[in-house]
């Protein structure tokens, strides 16, 4: 996937010194002053989407995507015997990136890139 990602990536003809994946959960917010920009973001977060996606550029030419989950409502989102939750949640990433991003037509490009590398057989993801 990496290389496939790479190709749809250099189409949006930009480079980034890094990208950062940051993960916030929702206690962490509520609980903690120190990310009170993120409590906006809240309100997006419900049973039916328990994640929360938002990237943008920092510190000059770093791509960052902030995460924000509710794992309350993982069992419901996981509850399925294949693996729609997470082909869920990569289709969720892709096309918050994509978008960001102004790559043309990546509602396609993320259902082929999920569809190819991560069959609906196979369970990545499992919970207990």
């Amino acid at each position: 996937m990496r290389d496939k990602l790479k190709i749809v990536l250099q189409s949006a003809n930009r480079k980034y010194d890094k990208f950062v994946i940051s993960l916030y959960p929702v206690e962490l917010i509520t609980q903690n002053q120190k990310f009170g920009l993120l409590k906006g973001y809240l309100s997006k977060i419900s049973e039916s989407s328990p994640l929360f996606f938002k990237t943008g550029v920092i510190q000059g030419n770093i791509l960052k995507t902030c995460i924000i989950y509710d794992y309350n409502f993982f069992p419901k989102f996981f509850e399925s015997k294949d693996n729609d939750g997470e082909r869920n949640i990569m289709k969720l990433f892709l096309s918050n990136l994509f978008s960001f991003l102004a790559i043309e037509h990546h509602e396609s490009k993320v259902s082929s890139l999920v569809e190819e590398f991560m069959p609906k057989t196979k369970k990545a993801f499992l919970m207990i």
